[in-house]
Order: C-alpha cells, then sequence, then structure tokens
C-alpha cells in the first residue's frame, strides 16, 4: 500500500468547460507521486489520458486550456469537491462508480468496516461463482486480500 499525500489546491476558473487536466500535467502529477487525479473541473486530451493510463477522475470532457483562464488560488486547504468537503489529509478512494472522501479523523475506523465489507462480498460471490461453474476471477479472490492485509 502506497502513502499519498492529498494536494488540496483552490482554483479560479473562467469558462466552467476549460479542461484544466490534461495529458502532459497529469503525468507530471503522477511522476511528482500522486496516485491520480480528482477535480470538480473538467479533462482535456482524454484520448491521451486514456493511453497512458493516467488515473483521473473529472466532472466531464472539456476544451482545451486558455491561458490566462485558470490560475492557482492557494494550496494544501480545504476545498469543495462534487459537493463534498476535502481537507488536507483526508483519504481520498476513486473507481469506475465514482469517488468517496472519508475525513481523516474517522479514515481508519471506516477502512475497517470497509475491508469487511469487501470480503464478506467476495466471499458470497465466490459462492455463486463456483454454484454456477463461473472460473474464479480477482474480483473474488479473497485469499489475496487477506494475505494483503496480513502483511500490513
Amino acid at each position: 500500500m502506497r502513502s499519498v499525500r492529498i494536494s488540496n489546491t483552490s482554483w479560479s476558473v473562467s469558462g466552467k468547460e476549460v479542461g484544466f487536466w490534461g495529458s502532459e500535467n497529469g503525468m507530471g502529477a503522477v511522476k511528482a507521486g500522486a496516485a491520480g487525479i480528482v477535480t470538480d473541473g473538467y479533462c482535456r486530451d482524454t484520448a491521451e489520458i486514456v493511453a497512458q493510463r493516467t488515473p483521473i477522475c473529472s466532472r466531464a470532457r472539456g476544451r482545451t486550456i486558455i491561458p490566462g483562464r485558470i490560475k492557482v488560488v492557494e494550496t494544501q486547504t480545504t476545498v469543495a469537491c462534487g459537493g463534498t468537503q476535502v481537507s488536507p489529509g483526508d483519504m481520498v478512494g476513486c473507481d469506475d462508480d465514482g469517488v468517496i472522501v472519508v475525513p481523516a479523523e474517522v479514515a481508519d475506523e471506516v477502512a475497517a468496516h470497509a475491508r469487511a465489507i469487501l470480503l464478506a462480498d467476495m466471499r458470497a460471490r465466490r459462492k455463486h461463482y463456483e454454484a454456477l461453474g463461473i472460473k474464479p476471477d480477482t474480483s473474488v479472490d479473497y485469499e489475496a486480500v487477506e494475505a494483503y492485509y496480513a502483511a500490513v
């Protein structure tokens, strides 16, 4: 498990459809240690983003950046993203279904509950796979998840 620092940045944007995140600055963020990018704004260069496998979750696709339309206002501050407050130190998770923000002060407790739910779900679905004669895949490999957590 990789430790990730959340960088909350407040942006001033003129023209809501302007895509701030693109292939170049997205790769730069990953190179600097980011696990991915979550933005309430727009993303451009989406074909390149997919090809280079840069993990970005954005509100929508947007047009190219126009110099002078976006500027950094402040960093390492509490921001609003998707109608949720996000503070430095909060845990942020994202997958194909969406984004979740867990306040730092309850992250350990939430992680313990989430792990229990995940393992119970994997075990139940594994039984369905077996009953249906489906070859197990990684989505039901609860042994691997248990081994991972045992080593953490």
